[in-house]
C-alpha cells in the first residue's frame, strides 16, 4: 500500500485525506467486450475496497493522524462509455453485458455508498464531495469530457469543499 511508504512523513498532529477514484470501480472493459456472457469483477471487488479503506483508516489512526474519507465525484455514464470504448473492438458487447448504460453510474454510486458506510462503521470523518457536485444546477459542467474525472471547475469545487471542511472542523490540525 502506498500509504505505508509515506506514513512516516505525516506529522501525528495532522489530518490526512483518503480519496478514491474511478480506477478501483472500473472494469476490465476489453475482456467484457470479448466475453459479455461471463461474470466480470471490477478492478477492486467491494470486499477488498472496504478492507483497503479500513486498513488505511486504522494505519493513520494508529499514528495519531485524523483520517478524512471523501466520497466519489459522480460520473457521466454515456461520456465515460464513449471514451473508454473508443478503441475497443466489439464495444457493443459491453452494452449487452451492462444491460443499461446507467449501470456504470449505479456501480460507481454503490462504491460511494461503501465509502459512506465504512466511514460510519469506523467513526471516521467524511467529506461529501459527491453531494457538492450533485447540488449544482448542472453538475455535468464540473466533469471532464471523459465522463469520469473532474475538470478544472470540478477541482476548484473540490478544493473549496475541502478547505471549507478543514476551516470549520480542523482548525488546529495540519491538513495533508
Amino acid at each position: 500500500m502506498v500509504m505505508e511508504k509515506t506514513i512516516d512523513k505525516i506529522p501525528s498532529d495532522s489530518a490526512a485525506l483518503i480519496e478514491f477514484g474511478g480506477n478501483d470501480v472500473d472494469y476490465p472493459w476489453s475482456c467484457i467486450a470479448d466475453r459479455p456472457e461471463n461474470k466480470h469483477d471490477p478492478n477492486v471487488v467491494p470486499e477488498r475496497f472496504v478492507k483497503n479503506i479500513k486498513s488505511m483508516v486504522k494505519l493513520l489512526t494508529s499514528r495519531g493522524v485524523v483520517p478524512l474519507l471523501a466520497t466519489l465525484p459522480p460520473i457521466l455514464s454515456k461520456q465515460y462509455f464513449d471514451k473508454f470504448s473508443e478503441h475497443i473492438p466489439n464495444s457493443e458487447n459491453i452494452l449487452i453485458w451492462l444491460g443499461d448504460i446507467e449501470n456504470i453510474y449505479r456501480s460507481h454510486a454503490f462504491y460511494n455508498e461503501l465509502i459512506k458506510k465504512a466511514a460510519a462503521s469506523l467513526s471516521c470523518r467524511l467529506i461529501d464531495i459527491r453531494s457538492a457536485f450533485t447540488k449544482q444546477k448542472d453538475y455535468t459542467q464540473f466533469i471532464s469530457r471523459d465522463g469520469i474525472h473532474p475538470n478544472e471547475q470540478g477541482h476548484e469545487l473540490m478544493t473549496a469543499v475541502y478547505l471549507d471542511y478543514a476551516q470549520k472542523n480542523l482548525p488546529s490540525l495540519n491538513v495533508v
